[in-house]
């Protein structure tokens, strides 16, 4: 393919006003090409999607729907604990949590929709009181081909257009995509607010996420769009952090055990770094897709690809090529493009 058809079939490339080649990938794409390219081949190129629905994105999302909703209200002054629950429980059935899940363990452990509701009410109890300290100013603030969070640039020689041209050096730059679900204000600091729904709460569970890519993005973009959009802000707010609410799904009659705000801070030093870490696996990308480099298949992660079995682990087992197809056509379908910047909840 050519430069031009590549960046017709694939939405997160697109050649500048300048004819320099851009890429725009977000934290979800370039984790799971650094975990394993095989599965970005799939995933990320390929939009092949498992037909299975999982536990842990399916609760994540609607989780997160319902927190969402709890700080739209309360920054608009009219949080009603009753309806929001209610709209919790039209939510579980739209999402057939009971026909899907009834034998998992984690619906076993929340204690299906009753659960669910407590849990929901404890949150609220919880986190209500918090909303003064820790006030909402920014909602669903997504970045990406506006080129919001630029991380840099790299060259490379590349035959664009003939043989003669071979040893021409081109460019390419490199925009970090994403979502930041909520922005916060501390009155000292400005960050992000994350939500991670875990079984258990032991010990300091940051510990899981620090360090960790995906947080310190979240750092990065906003630091970059509060230095771009709203610069008077630094002179009275630091943007060096990340606040994560941690939610047990085990029910737990104390709150302040099953919650937790726990803050996560990051120094210029290692937003640098992780700003030089995006553009190597930007460039390994570029490798595989215009250069032609045939994906790496990392066979230590398949039972256990972000804490979960990789969904392309049976497929992978096969013995031939034939039954790979048959399983492709069996458990697998094409799917929507990855777009954090169209994703719906």
């Amino acid at each position: 393919m050519t430069i031009e058809e590549l960046c017709v079939k694939y939405h997160w490339l697109k050649i500048g006003d300048d004819g320099v080649l851009e890429m725009y990938l977000d934290h979800h794409a370039l984790s799971t090409f650094r975990q394993c390219e095989a599965a970005f081949e799939l995933s990320i190129m390929a939009n092949i999607k498992g037909k299975h629905k999982s536990w842990n994105l399916e609760f994540g999302i609607m989780f997160h729907r319902m927190v969402e909703i709890f700080y739209i209200l309360k920054k608009e002054d009219r949080f009603e604990l009753t309806s929001w629950i209610q709209f919790a429980a039209h939510l579980w059935d739209a999402y057939k949590m009971d026909e899907q899940f009834s034998e998992h363990k984690m619906y076993r452990t929340l204690g299906g929709l009753l659960g669910f509701m407590a849990m929901l009410g404890q949150y609220a109890n919880h986190f209500a009181a918090e909303m003064d300290r820790l006030r909402v100013i920014g909602i669903e603030i997504t970045f990406g081909k506006n080129k919001e969070v630029p991380l840099g640039d790299f060259s490379v020689t590349q035959d664009w257009d003939s043989p003669e041209a071979s040893m021409n050096k081109a460019w390419v730059r490199c925009y970090l995509t994403g979502r930041i679900d909520f922005l916060m204000d501390s009155g000292s600091a400005i960050g992000p607010l994350d939500h991670k729904t875990t079984a258990f709460i032991r010990d300091n569970p940051a510990n899981s996420y620090d360090p960790q890519d995906g947080m310190t993005g979240y750092i990065y973009a906003s630091q970059r769009i509060i230095k771009d959009k709203f610069p008077e802000l630094l002179s009275t707010r630091k943007v060096d952090r990340i606040w994560m609410n941690f939610a047990q799904i085990a029910p737990e009659a104390d709150a302040m055990k099953r919650f937790r705000r726990i803050p996560i801070y990051k120094t210029e030093y290692q937003l640098e770094e992780y700003r030089k870490r995006q553009l190597r696996t930007f460039h390994k990308i570029y490798d595989l897709l215009i250069l032609g480099e045939k994906p790496d298949w990392n066979t230590s992660i398949c039972n256990n690809f972000f804490h979960s079995e990789c969904q392309y682990r049976n497929l992978h087992r096969q013995n031939t090529a034939s039954s790979m197809l048959q399983i492709l056509n069996s458990d697998f379908v094409v799917g929507e493009e990855w777009n954090p910047e169209t994703l719906k909840d």
